[in-house]
């Protein structure tokens, strides 16, 4: 008899779950047209002077002029708990500004003659909402 009780309880509740995740969840197309955060931590290589630090930071900040870039920003790292320093991060409003910004000629510029001369290390995080 107890058999027979739990399982509609059972089956009612499962249903119950599976609604209300589908209700909570957003469909996969509505993920794919939202904003995509970009971040990069990093630490420059030992031999890099200052003049060459502040070369750096001056062209960093013209990847913010690349079309689809949205509130880039160059940040000082403060927590003790990772070992990077600094930190680039931005947005994009869909998959197509970010892809235009990775093969953009000044961000590839960059990277070729700044970042991977010039970090040693380095975390990329990359999100959406």
């Amino acid at each position: 008899m107890k058999k027979l009780i739990l399982t509609p309880i059972a089956f009612f509740l499962l249903l119950t779950f599976a609604f209300i995740n589908l209700k909570c969840s957003t469909p996969m197309e509505n993920k794919l047209n939202t904003n995509i955060h970009h971040s990069a931590y990093f630490i420059f290589n030992d031999s890099i002077s200052n003049e060459d630090t502040a070369l750096f930071f001056t062209e960093i900040k013209k990847l913010a002029d690349i079309p689809g870039v949205i509130g880039f920003k160059v940040v000082n790292e403060i927590s003790p708990k990772n070992p990077y320093n600094f930190g680039v991060t931005m947005e994009f409003k869909n998959q197509q500004d970010y892809d235009s910004y990775n093969s953009h000629p000044t961000h590839v510029d960059f990277v070729q003659n700044y970042w991977l001369k010039m970090v040693a290390d380095f975390m990329e995080i990359d999100y959406r909402e």
